[in-house]
């Protein structure tokens, strides 16, 4: 009986090689087709708050000359205004949003708002630039995002 989980001969070792070789190609970072991150920005037990940087993060290499595709953002309890949202890319000085994201009063999230929110295709990723998201307006509590990014 072989010791190896499959039928046949043991590989010689110009076969083992190649397949060592063929592991560590398939282990090559790819980016993924449309990155997708969901962050929440602020507790569900907190009161959403004027701030800029409220989360600051770093875009990874995968996303390398990749743009903003879409944008949602949504809170868990009703305050009495509107909840506005920017996203800035730090590293460039420049807005990915031309018209920042609104949540309007009495809704939970952007999307049922009717607020119309417009991307700046002009403004590109570059890998490990730094990306902050700012609350320009607030009201509610718990607040979060959703960023996709694509070609």
């Amino acid at each position: 009986m072989s010791q190896f989980p499959y039928p046949g001969p043991p590989p010689n070792d110009a076969q083992r090689h190649a397949w060592a070789r063929r592991d560590i190609k398939d282990l090559q970072r790819r980016p993924p087709p449309n990155p997708r991150y969901e962050i929440k920005l602020v507790s569900d037990t907190l009161a959403v708050a004027v701030l800029d940087g409220v989360f600051k993060w770093t875009l990874p290499v995968d996303f390398d000359q990749l743009r903003l595709w879409y944008v949602l953002t949504y809170i868990t309890t009703l305050g009495a205004g509107a909840v506005t949202v920017e996203v800035e890319n730090v590293t460039q000085g420049k807005q990915f949003l031309s018209t920042p994201v609104t949540i309007s009063a009495g809704q939970y999230d952007s999307d049922a708002s009717g607020a119309t929110w417009v991307i700046d295709n002009t403004v590109r990723a570059v890998a490990l630039d730094r990306v902050w998201i700012n609350v320009t307006a607030a009201s509610g509590m718990g607040l979060g995002i959703v960023l996709q990014f694509g070609l």
